[in-house]
């Protein structure tokens, strides 16, 4: 489950997606796709909230991948013990504020 962190970026973006092409007059369908596609990052980060090893100092759920390689630019995500309250806080945010 090292994916995790992208999977949680990721479902919102193309939840995003999903929205625009919905028709605008149908405001229930609206708002239940959204509620679903903040609901699973929230879903995902208590998952990553409850797997977290606090007594292991650095990163964790640590993913990298080359995505720009001619510049050496890299896909590079992971939490430490005070980003991971961060990212159950903005999960969390992102549901209510949908709600």
């Amino acid at each position: 489950m090292t994916n995790i962190l992208t999977l949680m970026t990721f479902i919102p973006l193309i939840g995003m997606v999903a929205l625009f092409l919905l028709p605008g007059n149908n405001k229930r369908v609206i708002q239940t796709t959204a509620a679903i596609f903040t609901g699973i990052p929230l879903v995902l980060a208590f998952i990553l909230y409850g797997q977290f090893d606090r007594s292991h100092p650095g990163l964790q759920f640590v993913f990298r991948t080359p995505w720009i390689p001619a510049f050496n630019i890299d896909y590079f995500v992971g939490v430490d013990g005070l980003s991971i309250t961060m990212v159950l806080l903005t999960a969390l945010l992102s549901f209510i504020c949908v709600v």
